[in-house]
């Protein structure tokens, strides 16, 4: 046996130097969740429910749980395997171990696939998918001391290792819209409803109030892109078990270690297709339905004077406009109205545009009273603008129940 050649040279991935250097990462995304839900949560004004509150602030507590836990599994950057020794560079120093010198290889518990060494001297390193290729170090160590692990054992995880790698590779290049796996996420999650999204400001922007095309846009974007989720990461999840079945496949039944680049693309398309052609017809079923025609809104306040109790999310229908013919507002209609300060609040139509009673009412305005009102007399003009919709007691379902679901499910 040569121990003098090199068997293999193996790096750090990726992800693995993500991982490693996670400790400077982590304040550049902890920054960055706070200012945007910051914002959001500016742009709302208000805090509604603990679900707002854990989500504010699981994402910190996850960052930093990932530092303390994959930090020691990422800390060797590279590996030279012979067949008597490996020759390590670990945080940026250079070490050496001599398989004689191994007290024990035991296999990884947890999610991170993987095996520790344990030296004679009692020293522990962990060999992760976060270094390509652990089987050859894995296999190296076996065929040197095969007494340190059992030959089922040795079968199993070779396998293992293998098919995880594989699985690691598919996302390990130097930018990630090279990835085809992320081209597929992205499509469907980013780019399709940002189309609709944009789509659906230029149909509604003529009926509807929008302040800003900013915050419509992203309120549509992330309605609609969530709407895909549970149809992508079953996806993500049948695509990468395929992949690992073929690679467990191909090692135990012909030794095979090398991926199927073939295999892995049939195995996408056949995975995104579906994905993709569905998530086309919601995103077009929500459009041609004109999602945004129904929201509910949280008041706090009593409307005493039209018999509604506040501290509670009400139904607000936008279809109702004052020109509509298939839905016009009326006299006597309650409507939620925006004001200037995009503060709003419910009051009471008691004149439409046109209209003569106690004074002529121009067009392109409405007369509307407060709750806070006690006497009609102090009726005010607002804009027809600033008109928002009808409010409804119980959630407006628009035509068939399909499109409630597409709207509220």
């Amino acid at each position: 046996m040569d121990t003098k050649k090199e068997i293999r040279i193996l790096k750090r991935r990726k992800n693995g130097n993500s991982a490693a250097n996670l400790k400077w990462n982590s304040p550049t995304m902890l920054f960055i969740h706070f200012v945007v839900f910051g914002s959001l949560w500016a742009m709302h004004k208000e805090i509604e429910d603990l679900f707002d509150i854990i989500l504010f602030l699981l994402p910190p507590i996850i960052v930093y749980g990932v530092i303390f836990l994959q930090k020691k599994y990422a800390e060797i950057e590279k590996a030279k395997v012979y067949p008597d020794r490996l020759l390590l560079k670990k945080n940026n120093k250079n070490m050496t171990i001599e398989y004689k010198d191994i007290e024990s290889v035991q296999r990884l518990k947890g999610p991170i696939t993987g095996f520790k060494v344990t030296t004679k001297k009692k020293q522990s390193f962990y060999f992760t998918i976060y270094l390509e290729r652990i089987d050859y170090i894995f296999e190296a160590i076996y065929k040197f001391s095969p007494d340190l692990i059992p030959t089922e054992d040795y079968k199993a995880l070779k396998g293992k290792f293998v098919s995880s790698d594989h699985i690691q590779a598919i996302v390990d290049k130097p930018s990630w819209w090279k990835i085809p796996l992320y081209q597929v996420i992205a499509l469907n999650a980013i780019i399709i409803p940002l189309a609709f999204s944009i789509l659906l400001l230029i149909k509604q922007k003529d009926f509807l109030i929008i302040r800003s095309s900013f915050s419509f846009l992203f309120d549509n974007f992330y309605v609609l892109s969530l709407k895909i989720l549970p149809l992508l990461l079953p996806m993500i999840v049948i695509y990468q078990k395929l992949i690992k079945t073929r690679s467990l496949k191909n090692t135990k039944e012909k030794d095979n270690k090398k991926r199927d680049f073939a295999f892995e693309k049939k195995v996408l398309l056949q995975t995104s297709i579906p994905v993709t052609i569905i998530n086309i017809f919601m995103q077009l079923m929500m459009y041609s339905y004109n999602i945004n025609l129904v929201s509910h809104i949280l008041f706090e306040d009593d409307f005493s004077r039209f018999n509604i109790l506040g501290k509670q999310k009400l139904w607000i229908d936008k279809r109702y406009q004052v020109n509509s013919k298939k839905f016009p507002l009326t006299t006597d209609d309650i409507v939620a109205y925006e004001s200037p300060d995009l503060e709003i609040t419910l009051v009471k139509i008691v004149g439409l545009p046109g209209e003569t009673g106690k004074q002529i009412i121009p067009q392109g305005n409405v007369l509307v009273i407060f709750s806070s009102q006690k006497d009609e007399d102090e009726a005010k003009l607002i804009p027809l603008q600033q008109i928002i919709g009808k409010f409804s007691e119980q959630p407006p379902i628009l035509g068939e129940n399909l499109e409630y679901f597409f709207l509220f499910g």
